[in-house]
């Protein structure tokens, strides 16, 4: 099936029917944002929930095309970035968000008009109480229970994304209610920020500390208009891994995050990797010549530093706390702490037997 072809006849369809219920449509990029489409009027095109739908579908099935055909990192990306927003319009349009494939273009246009509806039942004057609420608790900007709780005492179901869109079009502006930052405070924000790792996490931390309501965005933006941005500069994965290198091979090697998101994860709460992706710390080690591939060598090298003498202390506690012990696996993991052994029982036990030992009473 040619998908370029019938998104074209689409795109062409939308274009004639363009000056026709405009209140109905919805914009769409013709070339994606995401791929480097403008925000030109010739970019862009009114298309029904329907359409909209549809073409993004198109999008997804064009790009996956051309990745198959031509498997490169850059057909790779772009086939990515089709994929997660055509995901996201799947997610809206279902309730049921594990199951988003499920999402077709009869939901998304229920969903569409369900959000128009729930738009269009708050008065001005009701806006503007939840608006004044919203201004004087603003922890509901950057914080899901307080938010929560703003639905129920209004009893509105809208999303906070919604609701600050609906404040934006009755020109009540979040921003000039929250106060513009004063110099003084942007650079006591600068100045810990200079401390740290330079990443968003550290910023967004940082900026709950004092308890401003903005995002690290605008916070970057203040940054850049009180002239404190030629100062930041990012760590390098390079830097960020030299004097760490050895110890997260280690984590990793340990603990298996290949497969294991949530160690992964662990790993980068523990040295701080937040703004780097597993592919760039992999590539990064691999120029350590820390291989994936020497991981078993690696974790080989470790058992090996343990001499006899540390091996018979060991079988020696094993034998009087762990061995036939109803409080066996927790005295386990104090005899790896006690004698910095990573390995699990079943390797240990191997590794006596290897060394022709035995821990029979």
């Amino acid at each position: 099936m040619n998908y370029k072809k019938h998104y074209n006849l689409l795109v062409e369809k939308a274009i004639l029917n363009n000056t026709q219920h405009k209140s109905n449509y919805e914009k769409h990029h013709i070339i994606p944002s995401s791929l480097g489409g403008s925000n030109d009027i010739d970019n862009l095109v009114l298309l029904t929930p329907k359409e909209h739908f549809i073409a993004h579908f198109l999008l997804l099935k064009i790009y996956k095309k051309e990745y198959i055909l031509n498997k490169n990192n850059t057909n790779y990306q772009n086939y990515k970035k089709m994929f997660y927003a055509f995901r996201m319009m799947c997610t809206s349009a279902n309730s049921n968000k594990r199951n988003y494939l499920s999402a077709n273009s009869n939901k998304y246009i229920q969903h569409r008009n369900n959000q128009k509806k729930s738009m269009q039942k708050l008065s001005d004057e009701r806006l503007i109480d939840i608006y004044n609420y919203f201004v004087e608790n603003q922890t509901c900007d950057r914080n899901k229970d307080e938010y929560i709780k703003l639905q129920k005492k209004f009893e509105i179901t809208i999303s906070k994304k919604n609701l600050k869109l609906m404040f934006k079009l009755r020109d009540l502006n979040l921003e000039t209610s929250y106060g513009k930052l004063t110099k003084n405070k942007v650079e006591i924000i600068f100045n810990d920020f200079d401390k740290t790792d330079k990443s968003k996490k550290s910023l967004s931390l940082i900026i709950s500390k004092y308890n401003e309501n903005i995002s690290t965005v605008t916070m970057m933006k203040y940054f850049t208009e009180y002239g404190f941005v030629s100062k930041i500069k990012p760590i390098t994965i390079k830097e960020k891994l030299e004097n760490i290198k050895d110890e997260v091979f280690q984590f990793y090697a340990d603990n298996d995050c290949s497969y294991n998101e949530s160690n992964y994860n662990k790993l980068q709460d523990l040295f701080g990797l937040h703004d780097y992706t597993k592919e760039q710390v992999l590539k990064q080690l691999n120029r350590y010549g820390l291989r994936i591939s020497d991981i078993v060598k690696f974790k080989q090298k470790i058992k090996v530093k343990i001499t006899d003498t540390q091996l018979i202390n060991m079988i020696s506690y094993y034998k009087e706390n762990v061995l036939r012990n109803k409080n066996g696996d927790e005295n386990y993991k104090t005899l790896q702490k006690n004698f910095f052994y990573n390995g699990t029982r079943k390797a240990f036990l191997s590794m006596i037997n290897s060394r022709g030992f035995s821990v029979t009473k």
